[in-house]
């Protein structure tokens, strides 16, 4: 009877410890104080893994940053392009730029820095309507934002030299967090000079047609164009301005035409073949027949071929908004 008693006590303790073997084998690992599931794999002291950033691009009067400083006149128009990108063109995702409340463009500033690396203010405003609320940058795309100063804030410009940056700020955003530079331009602000001719004046004229565009005032526009083919009627700023005019009536047509009219005469402006850079004299043929100078064409501005296709994309007679 007692070995029976016995073998009885020693199968329950041998019952109930397989049953805390197997109730430990299946306890959860123990979880850091403020630890999920969700975020176990992130322990206390490891950065939070960070989202891609967008490339922030700065364009000055349709120009990109180089090594050389803008030069801006006193009272032109100041018209400055933000290009953002997605860093990875072949992502899955699009980068979410997205504040808390208000339009993402209201993040993207311009700062601008005297030469003494003072804040200055010029008075930046957005042209166009940005869609309202966040923005889903997509890998293939790109966003340009287009920002100007009125033509009665142009006081607040003042000759000297600056530093000009755009600057996405979302530091508090839901989906991308951080601010983000684009790379800082040298531009110098000066007073007017003499009545500009030949190519100083196309730009001039271009940079008024496209401010007054982007005002809504149709009318300015078309003087500041009718002032270049009558000061300039070869140049082909002459008829890219007519182009701009042209394409906000919704002319089609004649906007293609006369961008095709420009471009021809960048072509048309053939130059010799420079001189050899070392200055030294080149070395001296032999005797034979006259070779004549090889041309080399100019080439036709990128913003000139943009503009062209723009235009061969939009159906007839459709007016399209600046």
């Amino acid at each position: 009877m007692k070995r029976l008693l016995l073998g009885l006590a020693l199968v329950t303790v041998l019952a109930f410890a397989a049953f805390a073997v197997l109730k430990l084998g299946r306890a959860p690992s123990p979880v850091t104080s403020g630890e999920t599931p969700a975020t176990r794999s992130q322990r206390p002291g490891e950065a939070a893994p960070r989202l891609a950033a967008p490339s922030v691009d700065l364009r000055v009067n349709g120009l990109p940053s180089g090594a050389a400083p803008f030069v801006l006149t006193l009272g032109e128009p100041v018209l400055v392009e933000v290009q953002l990108r997605h860093p990875d063109r072949r992502a899955k995702d699009p980068i979410r730029l997205e504040p808390p409340s208000g339009n993402w463009a209201e993040r993207v500033k311009i700062v601008v820095t005297d030469a003494g690396g003072k804040a200055a203010e010029w008075p930046f405003v957005v042209t166009g309507r940005p869609s309202a609320g966040g923005l889903a940058l997509q890998p293939s795309a790109v966003t340009t934002l287009v920002l100007r100063i009125d033509q009665g804030a142009r006081s607040a410009v003042v000759p000297g030299s600056y530093r000009m940056s755009a600057r996405l700020d979302l530091d508090d955003g839901r989906g991308f967090r951080g601010k983000v530079d684009s790379a800082p331009a040298s531009v110098d602000v000066v007073a007017p000079q003499a009545p500009p001719v030949g190519a100083a004046l196309g730009r001039r004229q271009l940079l008024r047609v496209r401010d007054a565009l982007l005002r809504g005032d149709a009318a300015a526009a078309d003087t500041s164009a009718m002032e270049m083919l009558r000061a300039e009627p070869r140049r082909p700023e002459s008829f890219i301005a007519l182009a701009l005019v042209q394409e906000a009536r919704g002319e089609r047509s004649r906007a293609i035409l006369s961008t095709e009219t420009a471009i021809s005469r960048v072509l048309d402006g053939l130059e010799p073949e420079p001189a050899p850079a070392s200055g030294k004299p080149a070395p001296r043929q032999k005797a034979g027949p006259k070779q004549a100078t090889k041309p080399v064409p100019k080439p036709v501005p990128v913003e000139y071929v943009e503009l062209l296709h723009r235009l061969e994309r939009l159906p007839p007679d459709q007016k399209t908004p600046h």
